[in-house]
């Protein structure tokens, strides 16, 4: 897991990103059929969450006072099934070390409904609860940050900004690992700033 949290943490993004978080599935558990990831149109989920977020800033802005995006995973239950999914909230507290737990913003549109995130759920349950358990801790995660180091690039900056000095971005389990990505500002994305984890 450290190998997929480096490269999230350096930047890439989801055609990276998974192709190596799927062969370390496959490492953990030869048996399950690892391929129908592989399979999956990674960017075009990319392309659902970018508008995603994009209207979400132009809809419903942060402010100024938010310093600090978290992008939280979770399991919701959905037509009656558990899938995975992330979510977007904002902290005025950024950078103290429990920023990510202050959600000063919180816009009714936060749920990203990835269709990728989904996927991951549904292809493994045909798999059982160990693949479900394998893939909701390397994959749902590996998924989310890469997303996220997407949208850092592709979503102007200062919408991403909108007024704020500077915004610390993390992304994570709510209940488990997180990754802090870096700090945006003025100058760009600064993935050198000291992690708070």
């Amino acid at each position: 897991m450290q190998s997929v949290a480096a490269s999230a943490k350096a930047g890439a993004g989801v055609t990276r990103v998974m192709p190596q978080a799927i062969d370390l599935c496959r490492q953990i558990e030869s048996e399950a059929r690892w391929d129908l990831y592989t399979e999956y149109d990674w960017r075009q989920d990319a392309q659902h969450c970018r508008n995603w977020l994009a209207e979400l800033l132009l809809d419903d802005a942060p402010g100024s006072a938010i310093t600090g995006f978290w992008f939280g995973i979770f399991n919701p239950m959905r037509q009656g099934r558990p899938r995975s999914d992330f979510y977007v909230t904002g902290s005025a507290h950024y950078p103290s070390v429990d920023w990510v737990f202050s959600q000063d913003w919180q816009p009714s549109g936060r749920y990203a409904h990835s269709p990728g995130q989904a996927a991951l759920y549904r292809l493994a349950e045909s798999e059982g609860p160990n693949i479900v358990a394998i893939v909701d801790y390397v994959l749902t995660f590996a998924h989310a940050a890469a997303t996220v180091n997407d949208l850092i690039v592709e979503i102007d900056s200062s919408r991403l900004l909108d007024g704020a000095e500077r915004r610390g971005i993390a992304v994570g389990h709510d209940s488990g690992d997180a990754l802090f990505l870096g700090e945006l500002n003025s100058g760009g994305f600064d993935r050198s700033v000291s992690d708070w984890i």
